[in-house]
């Protein structure tokens, strides 16, 4: 092959292979949330039997049993679970529920209980007592043949199709032999490394977010949509931030329909295979940034396949029809308001950050960006952190602090905000220098060093401290 290739014949690793085997990567299941419920299904033991009756008292007066769920009180829209995309409802029959009245395999479900913890749930499912009549049951494909609607509520065949490939009638009268047989081959089901999981969120508004597993992107939103209806499309509170602040008009794909999303999504590919592959590496959030826009100012130069101009030379001719860019970016970030705790910390998306001691038990604003998190008290911004999205983490800022430690300098070697803080080794020399000669008011002398920081550079006060050192 005489053309080098960048990807084509060439080992190239997983950049999540590494994560995987040494268990560092995080799942769906693995994900814990404050408040988070736990539900566990209850599946039919039949292949084929209609629900008379479902006492789940038993389970409902169990301690921590929030509720149990069947077909009595859950949507009954039909859906189909193997619709991946919109369309496809005219060759597939929606005869699936949320939870059904009528079995039609091992396994089928019932009923779910909903709990405040993994352990109670599967308990609860003990005490869920369900009747059943056993229906006529199909096990082998060919003795179906002919038997319609005793299965699926349909009197014909609902869905036919032939498949053929080439000229078998010719091929058979060519050939020298044929043979005949009758192969039969077990159950298969790929082994996933991620179990079978769903969490679902409540959203402002009405809204649901659900995280879970899925080779096919848009199955559980389809599912999910037919489900619990409501395809009326609605701005959320931040679109609409966004949309007044920069006076665009909005145009939704049409609910529900997945392949209104294609061009879309083949830009976050385009974005993904070009400019995120190999994966690149950055010390900071703003190095990150400059090499993604110095990858786009670069795709600006190409000039795409039936044009004359190169993609920038289009752009600056669309720009004439363009509003102008508001004088400052729009902040693209969560807003929500919180307290600060006796602690002086903050807590947000399950993290806790720290403010300065002086605005404890008071109502702050919390911005979440991608890459930080800052912390307002009216107009004033008290803190600003680099954003964790590690869970039940505490974020701190040692000088938030030292105001307080100036008067209980006693703490000074055990305050958990200052493990870790890494200061130039003359600061230990000075810190030495005082408590060797003022005992423990060296201790309150060398935290009102430390103090300057809130004010000045690093750099000014370490070359203060070591002149200081000099000076003995």
């Amino acid at each position: 092959m005489s053309e080098e290739f960048k990807y084509v014949g060439k080992a190239l690793p997983m950049h999540d292979a590494s994560a995987k085997v040494s268990g560092k990567l995080r799942y769906t299941g693995d994900l814990i949330f404050d408040g988070m419920l736990h539900a566990r299904l209850l599946f039919s033991p039949l292949p084929h039997a209609r629900i008379v009756r479902i006492d789940a008292s038993e389970a409902l007066n169990m301690p921590g049993v929030i509720g149990v769920y069947s077909y009595e009180n859950t949507p009954q829209a039909p859906y189909n679970s193997q619709v991946w995309f919109e369309g496809q409802q005219a060759s597939a029959l929606e005869d699936e529920r949320m939870f059904t009245d009528t079995v039609r395999h091992v396994g089928d479900k019932v009923a779910a209980v909903l709990a405040v913890d993994a352990r109670t749930a599967r308990r609860a499912l003990a005490g869920i007592k369900v009747e059943y009549e056993e229906l006529p049951v199909i096990l082998d494909p060919e003795k179906a043949r002919g038997q319609n609607g005793v299965i699926h509520p349909v009197p014909e065949p609902f869905f036919q199709k032939e498949l053929r490939c080439g000229e078998p009638e010719k091929i058979f009268q060519q050939a020298e032999l044929v043979t005949e047989d009758r192969i039969t081959t077990p159950k298969v089901h790929h082994a996933a490394i991620e179990p079978h999981v769903c969490i679902a969120i409540p959203e402002p508004g009405g809204k649901i977010t659900v995280m879970s597993p899925c080779q096919i992107i848009y199955a559980v939103r389809l599912a999910v949509a037919k489900i619990l209806g409501g395809e009326q499309r609605q701005r959320t509170r931040a679109f609409s931030e966004l949309q007044s602040y920069y006076l665009f008009a909005d145009k939704f794909g049409r609910p529900a329909k997945g392949n209104d999303k294609g061009k879309v999504e083949g830009l976050v590919g385009y974005a993904r295979r070009n400019f995120m592959v190999p994966i690149p590496r950055a010390s900071s959030w703003e190095e990150l940034n400059l090499h993604l826009e110095a990858d786009c100012r670069k795709r600006r130069e190409r000039r795409l396949r039936g044009h004359t101009e190169t993609i920038g030379e289009r752009f600056e001719r669309d720009r004439a029809a363009l509003l102008p860019l508001p004088p400052t970016p729009y902040e693209a970030c969560e807003k929500i308001s919180a307290r600060v705790s006796s602690l002086s910390l903050v807590r947000y998306r399950g993290n806790d950050y720290s403010v300065p001691t002086e605005y404890g038990h008071r109502q702050v604003w919390v911005k979440g960006y991608v890459h930080e998190v800052v912390i307002a008290c009216g107009s004033e911004v008290i803190a600003r952190h680099q954003r964790s999205y590690e869970r039940e983490t505490v974020v701190f800022d040692p000088l938030h602090y030292l105001a307080l430690l100036e008067q209980k300098t006693r703490a000074l070697d055990q305050a958990a905000p200052l493990v870790g803080w890494q200061l130039p080794e003359s600061f230990a020399q000075l810190r030495r220098l005082l408590e060797a000669r003022l005992n423990k008011h060296g201790s309150r002398e060398y935290v009102q060093v430390l103090r300057l920081l809130e004010s000045f550079d690093i750099a000014e006060v370490t070359l203060a401290v070591e002149q200081a050192l000099k000076l003995g």
